[in-house]
């Protein structure tokens, strides 16, 4: 199942629910007006606040800010659900705090279900903490102009750049990597992603997946060579099988670099993969830890594949 239609069919339930509970609550409450299309309505107005609330407070949002930004979405959200349910229902002041303390439970059975069964399971959310899948996916990084082309460059954003004279970067157009002064730009928000743990993944797909040599992160490639195939690199293409094969239209320009300290992955050392395991790759492939040096990845370690890049909004893209 689609991870947009996992999340619209909780939201659906999320809003049904609460307008269930207000109208209830309202009609505990002695309100004139209990009636579940009002509180339908404050339902979704209380939905529409938070998400409003929410994309603000991440455009200024800092790694240091801790449970502040989740506290002001609550009483903002609260303030607003107080004043529709006191005016919309037709109780008072008093009796209209109530209702919304009541409206809570259906976020709270929601936020229970996310952390314990959605995540675990279903579906997940991660922020890109590195820039090994740029230009596709990016971590904190800074933007400048492509020697080659002309479009726009990635660079990994140093936070020590005093000490700092080059960084390498690749283009977002041609896919080609160069060498450069550090850019003096502004630091650019990192890529959050949905993953669907129950896909199957394919040849291209970008894969969330845990590395044995560190298995407490989580780390994120391109899905390259499938369970069973032999896989090298060779003058910059990916064959499969001793045949060259095409890239996806979206990676046109990429050329993969075989490096002589690659262990994996060489026309001298091809890596045969066996029934359970995975060849992956990152984009900006000079500057990326993958299967060419770590080998293979068993299909036990695969996380998800990822299907939707959704914040920042203007990066805001469907993957599978």
């Amino acid at each position: 199942m689609s991870t947009i239609l996992i999340f619209a069919a909780l939201l659906v339930l999320n809003l049904v629910c609460t307008a269930l509970i207000i109208k209830l609550g309202s009609k505990w409450m002695k309100a004139k007006k209990p009636y579940f299309s009002r509180a339908l309505l404050i339902a979704a107005a209380m939905w529409l606040v938070g998400m409003i609330v929410s994309v603000g407070i991440q455009q200024y949002e800092t790694r240091d800010q801790g449970i502040l930004p989740y506290l002001a979405i609550v009483l903002i959200n609260g303030g607003v659900a107080i004043f529709l349910v006191k005016f919309g229902m037709q109780v008072s002041s008093s009796k209209s705090v109530v209702v919304w303390l009541f409206s809570l439970v259906p976020a709270i059975a929601s936020a229970v279900f996310v952390i314990f069964i959605l995540q675990p399971y279903i579906t997940a959310t991660y922020t890109i903490s590195a820039n090994n899948m740029a230009p596709t996916l990016r971590g904190d990084h800074r933007e400048s102009v492509c020697p080659h082309c002309g479009g726009v460059r990635i660079e990994s954003a140093n936070k020590e750049r005093m000490f700092v004279q080059e960084s390498p970067g690749i283009c977002a157009s041609c896919f080609k990597i160069s060498k450069q002064e550090v850019a003096n730009t502004p630091n650019q928000t990192p890529d959050r992603i949905l993953v669907n743990r129950l896909l199957t993944p394919n040849r291209w797909d970008l894969v969330t997946f845990k590395y044995e040599g560190n298995p407490s992160l989580i780390y994120v490639k391109r899905l390259v060579g499938l369970p069973g195939e032999k896989i090298y690199i060779k003058e910059g293409a990916i064959w499969i099988n001793d045949a060259k094969i095409p890239l996806p239209d979206e990676l046109k320009g990429l050329e993969y670099s075989s490096e002589e300290s690659m262990s994996f992955g060489s026309q001298e050392n091809p890596c045969v993969l066996s029934p359970n395991e995975y060849f992956v790759l990152g984009d900006f492939t000079s500057g990326s830890m993958d299967s060419r040096f770590f080998g293979p990845i068993p299909k036990s370690n695969l996380a998800g594949v990822i299907t939707v890049t959704y914040w920042p909004k203007d990066r805001w893209k469907i993957w599978r």
